[in-house]
């Protein structure tokens, strides 16, 4: 569901990746209201930036991807929405790192770091792979199309892995 999936990113930065940022000395603004001010609409919907990174030294923008379970690969969102056909943040986001985040609560994080573009021929990934986007009635809101990448075919940073109770970076 839509806001589940919505609360699991909002968890997981306040519980896990903010005070990770914090340890290491990091301020930082998440943007997750959604609202018509000028920083949600253009920073976060136009441009896929959910956190702002102050590190004393510059400012980094993130966007936060977070899926509950730990898979090889990565969903490389190439449509966000089929019907309307809108390009995927895999293409229109101005983020200078996605972080990419499996797992729970329960079980425990993984998050990797990297940029784009990925620097490999996405179409070779074949063929398409579909998500659903559901409301609080199970409905269908619109699909989503990408491919699915196995890690080790691009360059990223493992930021941490928490599963084992360990924050390791």
């Amino acid at each position: 569901m839509f806001k589940d999936d919505l609360q699991l990113e909002d968890d997981f930065h306040r519980k896990i990746f903010k005070p990770w940022l914090d340890s290491r000395g990091n301020d930082s603004i998440f943007i997750h209201f959604n609202s018509t001010n000028i920083v949600y609409e253009s920073l976060q919907k136009k441009y896929d930036i959910d956190v702002v990174l102050d590190n004393g030294k510059e400012n980094i923008t993130l966007s936060l991807k977070t899926v509950r379970k730990v898979y090889p690969r990565i969903f490389f969102e190439t449509v966000s929405n089929c019907t309307k056909n809108t390009p995927g943040w895999g293409f229109y986001s101005k983020a200078d790192w996605i972080i990419y985040s499996m797992g729970d609560f329960r079980d425990g994080f993984i998050s990797r770091a990297f940029k784009l573009p990925l620097n490999v021929d996405i179409e070779s990934y074949s063929p398409p792979k579909y998500g659903e986007t559901k409301n609080n009635y199970n409905e269908i809101l619109y699909e989503t199309e990408g491919r699915l990448i196995p890690w080790n075919d691009f360059k990223h940073i493992l930021l941490f892995n928490n599963r084992d109770g360990m924050v390791r970076s």
